[in-house]
């Protein structure tokens, strides 16, 4: 059992370390409110984000993949779209054309997955992780 001095050095511990993070630039308010934005600037093109989360969740299971924050995937699947020409994250055209050119570029380089039978780019399974991951942290 915790006892309450333990609890009180345990949490005034936690809220030192998180204060230290957002002293020194690791964890900031707007890095924060970045990552969340990015996130939705990324799924905004989902037709159905429930549905593709049902993929992500199938595919991070079917090939193992343990937990992953949401942001470490949206900054990896930002950075790949940003090699297709993706700049601008209120612009869904020019992220629909970036991402229409990473998948091509997955089938064209063999980066396929299988998830339930079907064979899906690299970077589609990525994105419906990302909603998977978005979907379950909410």
């Amino acid at each position: 059992m915790l006892s309450r001095r333990n609890a009180l050095k345990l949490f005034g511990l936690g809220g030192l370390f998180s204060a230290g993070l957002f002293t020194y630039g690791l964890a900031t308010p707007s890095a924060v409110e970045r990552d969340a934005a990015l996130r939705e600037a990324l799924l905004q093109i989902l037709a159905n984000r429930a549905q593709a989360a049902e993929v992500g969740k199938a595919w991070m299971k079917q090939y193992k993949i343990g937990f992953m924050p949401a942001g470490t995937l949206a900054n990896r699947l930002a950075r790949q779209l940003q090699a297709h020409g993706w700049s601008d994250p209120a612009d869904a055209a020019q992220l629909r054309q970036a991402l229409a050119g990473a998948v091509r570029n997955d089938f064209l380089h063999g980066s396929v997955v299988d998830v339930r039978g079907w064979q899906i780019a690299r970077t589609h399974a990525t994105l419906c992780a990302l909603a998977h991951l978005t979907i379950t942290r909410a």
